[in-house]
């Protein structure tokens, strides 16, 4: 059964990804798509598994790391991103004291 990756670091190559996944279950075919004026890859790849149970396996621990990773950074870089923009409260909007010339 074979799995699509995405959103894989362009400086991670087969000898990292390879035990990554071996420990999903036992890998037929690892091919990750590179870009050949860089050298270096494309973001994604596809693993073919030998059995259903580690591809299922292995999308459960993608998907899993993935709403992790996504949920931790978000928080964190939110509060950057509004102490860079001046943003640190968010002011009510009140209509009595604005004033029309």
């Amino acid at each position: 059964m074979q799995v699509f990756c995405g959103k894989i670091p362009r400086d991670l190559y087969e000898d990292e990804l390879i035990p990554l996944f071996e420990k999903c279950g036992k890998i037929w075919d690892l091919r990750l798509m590179m870009d050949p004026m860089t050298g270096l890859n494309r973001g994604y790849a596809f693993v073919t598994f030998t059995e259903r149970e580690a591809a299922q396996e292995a999308v459960r621990q993608v998907w899993t790391h993935q709403r992790e990773t996504k949920q931790s950074i978000s928080q964190t870089n939110k509060k950057k991103r509004m102490k860079r923009a001046g943003l640190t409260r968010r002011k009510k909007y009140d209509k009595n004291k604005v004033s029309i010339k």
